[in-house]
């Protein structure tokens, strides 16, 4: 009995491991980081894929037309004023929009008019993003 013991507990840890490990995105931002702020013009989402990734930056609403190197720039910045936050990977956006509130309006930029080197990823994720957006009550719109 005491053996039988043993090796369901090594089981359940070595589950626990693979679940744990079965995906290698980072698990930030999460949905236990506070709530983003309410912007007056909306947020803006950029995406673009790199070595294979799909990589995602929501920014702050604004009437000027942001430059690509400012998009894809390394580093966050959450404050009152001013949100831009980059993430790889599906499960990631979706926690991302996961922190806006009810209401809000986001505009999926991928119009080369506006800014050169976005695109949108495969259907399905694009397709999963909308759905989750409905779900959150998130206004999601697609500007090609």
């Amino acid at each position: 009995m005491m053996k039988r013991n043993h090796a369901l507990t090594f089981i359940a840890l070595l589950f626990s491991c693979m679940v744990g490990c079965e995906s290698n995105e980072s698990s930030e931002p999460s949905t236990t980081k506070s709530p983003l702020p309410s912007s007056m013009k909306g947020y803006e989402l950029y995406s673009w894929r790199t070595d294979n990734q799909w990589n995602y930056t929501l920014i702050t609403g604004t009437n000027r037309t942001k430059a690509y190197d400012e998009i894809v720039a390394a580093g966050n910045v959450e404050s009152e004023e001013w949100i831009k936050i980059s993430v790889q990977g599906l499960t990631n956006v979706l926690q991302l929009l996961d922190r806006l509130p009810a209401n809000e309006t986001i505009s999926w930029i991928n119009s080369p008019s506006r800014v050169s080197g976005f695109s949108l990823p495969e259907f399905q994720a694009v397709v999963q993003i909308q759905m989750h957006c409905k779900r959150r009550e998130l206004n999601l719109q697609v500007i090609q």
